[in-house]
């Protein structure tokens, strides 16, 4: 049961009956009986499991068969999950001011925090996010901030959000992503580093589709001061440069100088590191480049070194979603893409 506390006034002696609510409902937790309730109200609701601490409170004005709602609505705390795209929120505190009935909708700038966002097995903390709700199917995404661990942050700036249907295009802008996460990531702990990346990189989501993330032209650039990798597996290596450039096989004099790189990037010191998408017709490319010295007996340098590695859109889809994110297929995806 919620508790209303309320007042009214109305007015039945013009040409349309006028009148004011005035209500406050203190903080109550949703229960099973209020989740169904509100499941029959807004359709998306019925994959959504909702818990949490709620206050409301404000007015609603009346003229003829007209209402008229200016009601802000807080949450607490507040925990939605959703079994469909296993993904999950906690942590959602924040307010709502509605302003329309039919469809619901509010103003702009409405705000909340979230501590935590998980997608299968990624997860994201330290959330803002900004919008106005133009009905309950249709939310405008004004910006939103996340932190992706100890890895970096990003930023996501105008987009809509439609519950019944998530497909999006968006551009992400990623700031301070921690050079060793990357590279590990996307060589399986086989690489390590220092340094911080930033960049932009257009992303659009089709949950439904056999690769769910596709990426855009985009780019991560290290930031000016130099950093360091350390690729101590050479066979790595040695995969990448021949997957770019089949010489570094069947040219004896690259086939010295694929053994050069080896050595630098064992313990290499970079002056300059990029990370581009390049969509292909079929696939993306993930074109790498550095340039630097390494750091042992030899301080091999690299004036200008680029590994194309193709078909990269396959791998990141399947360390995000094989299995829902299981680290056994994760780490099966990222074996058969090293191994091909």
């Amino acid at each position: 049961t919620v508790k209303v506390d309320a007042d009214a006034q109305f007015d039945l002696t013009g040409p349309l009956p006028t009148g004011v609510l005035n209500f406050s409902v203190p903080t109550f937790a949703l229960n099973d009986a209020d989740r169904e309730k509100l499941a029959r109200i807004i359709e998306a609701m019925n994959d959504l499991h909702v818990e949490g601490q709620i206050t409301a409170g404000g007015r609603i004005s009346m003229e003829g068969t007209r209402l008229t709602p200016d009601i802000t609505v807080t949450t607490n705390d507040a925990i939605i999950r959703s079994k469909k795209y296993d993904a999950a929120v906690t942590g959602l505190t924040g307010s709502v001011n509605l302003t329309g009935f039919d469809p619901v909708s509010t103003p702009g700038q409405q705000r909340f925090n979230i501590a935590t966002a998980r997608l299968g097995e990624l997860e994201l903390n330290d959330g803002v996010v900004a919008f106005r709700v133009a009905n309950p199917d249709s939310i405008f995404i004004e910006r939103t901030r996340w932190s992706w661990g100890t890895k970096g942050t990003f930023w996501i700036h105008a987009f809509r959000f439609k519950p019944s249907d998530p497909e999006y295009d968006v551009e992400v802008f990623v700031e301070n992503l921690n050079v060793n996460q990357w590279v590990a990531l996307i060589t399986n702990d086989r690489a390590s580093g220092s340094g911080l990346l930033y960049g932009r990189i257009p992303v659009t989501y089709r949950p439904d589709s056999d690769k769910p993330i596709s990426f855009g032209r985009g780019f991560l650039y290290a930031q000016p001061e130099p950093g360091t990798l350390q690729v101590a597996d050479g066979q790595l290596v040695a995969d990448l440069l021949v997957q770019s450039d089949r010489r570094f096989v069947t040219d004896p004099n690259m086939a010295i100088v694929k053994d050069r790189i080896i050595e630098a990037l064992k313990d290499f010191k970079y002056n300059r590191l990029a990370f581009d998408f390049i969509p292909r017709e079929d696939d993306l490319q993930l074109k790498v480049s550095t340039s630097g010295t390494g750091q042992g007996p030899n301080k091999v340098p690299i004036e200008n070194l680029t590994v194309n590695i193709n078909g990269y859109d396959k791998l990141l889809n399947e360390k995000l979603f094989i299995e829902l994110g299981s680290k056994e297929g994760i780490e099966n995806a990222l074996e058969r893409f090293f191994d091909q």
